[in-house]
């Protein structure tokens, strides 16, 4: 499992930040805390990151990939994860 140039590009998108503010929705909803929150948005940008449809889950083998994956990557997920929430606070605020 490696980042993907169009994975890299479609994380950086407003677009991706507000499949992804609609994606956590319910889950801020129902009271769950930024910090969990925060784990899920680095789970989901690892995936995206990689080139593959966040629709489409990581199940079996996949997720222990993307668990080792995003444990030798932390701060460049970390990093991409910062620019996502910095285009979804961005969206929030122009609306």
């Amino acid at each position: 499992m490696e980042f993907t140039e169009e994975g890299l590009k479609v994380v950086k998108t407003l677009k991706f930040a507000q499949m992804v503010d609609e994606y956590l929705s319910p889950w801020r909803e129902q009271g769950v805390s930024d910090l969990h929150l925060t784990k899920v948005l680095a789970a989901v940008v690892s995936w995206a990151a990689t080139g593959q449809a966040i629709g489409e889950p990581p199940a079996g083998r996949q997720s222990y990939e993307l668990t080792a994956f995003a444990l030798s990557h932390v701060t460049e997920i970390d990093d991409l994860s910062a620019n996502v929430g910095e285009n979804i606070f961005g969206l929030r605020t122009r609306h």
